[in-house]
């Protein structure tokens, strides 16, 4: 299909949809119909379905009607089996083109960005522009103030 023309592979999807509308399993409207339908000349139809009818696409029986080759084939929906088992391939294939770049079974829990936080809040505690070391501050606060040191396990 990819090889046709522009205009053949838009016919060709128009016939599907109207087969389908038609619902005559792939049986397709008379040609006056398709043409009114689609807003074409008769004879610019006829020359397009016969084309599409070398290509194996149509078809038309023995009483000149014309058929979607193979529509019921192509419109009938997989067996749930068949379904699965493309819905697990996909799967199985999107997982697999990321495994070099992440595993995905890992028991670790790593949050970047709480480490990266860490990181900062270190930073800027060290960062002081008078460069007193931290303890030596809390030290000095703590002495000051008389407000006890909170180490975390014991009441304020």
């Amino acid at each position: 299909m990819g090889r046709h023309s522009d205009t053949l592979f838009r016919r060709t999807i128009e016939l599907f949809l109207i087969a389908g509308d038609y619902d005559q399993e792939g049986v397709l409207p008379t040609v006056a119909d398709i043409a009114w339908r689609l807003r074409l000349p008769e004879s610019t139809l006829q020359a397009e379905m016969e084309e599409l009818r070398g290509l194996g696409i149509l078809t038309m029986d023995v009483s000149r009607n014309w058929i979607v080759t193979h529509f019921k084939e192509r419109q009938s929906a997989d067996p749930p089996s068949r379904r699965m088992r493309r819905y697990r391939e996909a799967l199985q294939k999107d997982e697999s083109r990321y495994d070099s770049v992440t595993k995905r079974n890992t028991d670790i829990d790593v949050d970047i960005y709480a480490e990266e936080e860490k990181e900062e809040d270190a930073d800027e505690e060290n960062t002081d522009s008078s460069c007193i070391p931290l303890d030596e501050l809390v030290k000095t606060f703590v002495d000051h103030t008389k407000i006890p040191l909170n180490t975390g396990g014991e009441e304020k």
